[in-house]
């Protein structure tokens, strides 16, 4: 039972807190491909943002559709439809930073 409750509480998706947006919260160039950092993305376009950490997954949901992707991935999920992005979703630092071209389409 104590084990069925600890896979249950893992399995659990966090919502990620970030604050308001600030001014030039853009990431310069990386590797020649423009990214963005998702948490400044989330805040910007006001849409909920959860991350799985058993799985790695991180679900961006907006008003009109939602978009799964994972860190060194080059195919991330738009509306339930696979995508093949030119760059991978990268990690830096400790944050998430999407191509530009993702960027766009949660646009």
């Amino acid at each position: 039972m104590i084990g069925l409750l600890l896979l249950s509480a893992l399995l659990q998706t966090e919502p990620v807190k970030v604050s308001a947006p600030a001014k030039g919260d853009l990431l310069p160039p990386f590797e020649g491909v423009d990214y963005v950092d998702l948490e400044v993305l989330v805040r910007y376009y006001e849409v909920t943002w959860t991350s799985d950490a058993l799985t790695g997954r991180e679900i961006v949901k907006g008003t009109t559709g939602n978009v799964i992707m994972a860190p060194a991935l080059s195919v991330a999920i738009v509306n339930g439809v696979p995508e093949r992005l030119k760059r991978p979703v990268t990690l830096v630092n400790g944050r998430i930073r999407l191509p530009i071209e993702l960027v766009r389409r949660i646009e």
